[in-house]
């Protein structure tokens, strides 16, 4: 796939409320500088795709790919610039650009060091690190109204951690994979509560 030109996608979507899905094509956008490209193995099937198609909630648009529940491969990042917090004088070029900083460092480390980088009413949002850290300097916050929030999510080294322990333990999730052409059926079993795992679709039967 050429992540620089528009490309065509092969997607299963509901072009009206309650309508079942069928083939669909759509057309993503060339890979900009805020995009990650990722090519889906696998994608979960939740109430919430069948809640969306629907339209239980009132605000579903259509015509509707559903599905969030995403697995796959980082295949090509629209990154310009890369910024390293060891680098002063680039550190000193971004200070003030920054929209939001997510933050997965999961290690004790001097916040401050970022808080600067955010624009005024922007946030940092702390995923990594968890208990006592280097003191916050307040300044930063009350003069440029900066915000600092946090979500109990670990940093990728954690996660992989977890992942591999997992692996190494044969540690695996529950769940029944289907074939894409059988997602009508799927949403059917859900409806009914003919359920025991999560279904799977292998986006290789996508074709």
């Amino acid at each position: 796939m050429n992540s620089h030109v528009a490309n065509p996608i092969s997607a299963f979507a509901a072009t009206a409320a309650g309508a079942r899905l069928a083939p669909f094509t759509i057309e993503r956008r060339p890979v900009g500088p805020r995009d990650v490209l990722i090519e889906i193995d696998y994608c979960g099937v939740c109430h919430t795709d069948l809640h969306f198609v629907n339209n239980d909630w009132g605000m579903s648009a259509f015509p509707m790919v559903p599905g969030h529940e995403i697995i796959g491969r980082v295949v090509s990042m629209g990154a310009d610039e890369v910024l390293l917090s060891t680098d002063a004088q680039a550190m000193a070029a971004w200070t003030g650009k920054f929209d939001f900083l997510l933050n997965t460092i999961p290690v004790p480390h001097d916040f401050n060091t970022y808080m600067m980088l955010l624009k005024r009413d922007r946030t940092m949002c702390i995923v990594g690190a968890i208990g006592p850290t280097a003191n916050l300097n307040t300044a930063p916050l009350i003069m440029g109204r900066r915000n600092v929030a946090g979500s109990l999510i670990g940093g990728l080294k954690e996660t992989q951690e977890m992942l591999d322990f997992a692996g190494r333990h044969n540690i695996v999730a529950d769940v029944e994979v289907i074939d894409i052409a059988t997602i009508n059926e799927a949403f059917g079993r859900m409806q009914r509560s003919d359920v025991k795992y999560r279904f799977v679709i292998d986006l290789a039967t996508l074709g």
